[in-house]
């Protein structure tokens, strides 16, 4: 997005992340563009407001309050702005069941936007799911389903 002209605010809970994109921003001329900030994403908040709020593939093992967080995303979004939800809608084709686990369940994008419990300030925008052609660790053809959902709010 940095590439494009626009002004990022990058959040993430580990440093690591945090590092390696400040590295590639800077190695491609960008670093003036990107504003990095580590924080738990349960527990940041900011007077800003966002044209543009993307959460991607928000999915952990261990305990994470996921649909918490989006719903706390929506605050950060600026009238006429969008939010972006993506991620996996189901486990990868080659996995086995319970291989790939995640601490909350995968949902596809209607289970999002109703997870979501927005008001009439919000439409939607784009709620399918999107299969991608990849290949499994063994190197085979493989697919992996995800959920998008774009959101659009109104006032």
């Amino acid at each position: 997005m940095a590439a494009q002209g626009w002004h990022v605010t990058a959040v993430d809970i580990a440093s690591n992340a945090l590092a390696r994109g400040r590295t590639e921003a800077e190695r491609v001329g960008l670093g003036d563009r990107v504003t990095w900030v580590q924080a738990d994403l349960a527990t940041w908040d900011t007077d800003d407001r966002f044209d543009l709020v993307a959460a991607s593939f928000l999915h952990s093992s261990v305990s994470f309050p996921r649909t918490a967080v989006l719903r706390r995303a929506t605050r950060l979004v600026a009238p006429g702005g969008h939010l972006v939800v993506v991620g996996h809608a189901g486990s990868p084709s080659w996995a086995s069941h319970g291989e790939h686990a995640h601490a909350e369940p995968l949902v596809g994008p209607a289970e999002q936007v109703e997870q979501l419990a927005l008001d009439d300030r919000w439409a939607v925008e784009v709620a399918e799911l999107r299969t991608r052609h990849i290949a499994a660790p063994d190197g085979s053809p493989a697919t992996l389903e995800d959920s998008v959902v774009l959101l659009v709010r109104r006032d």
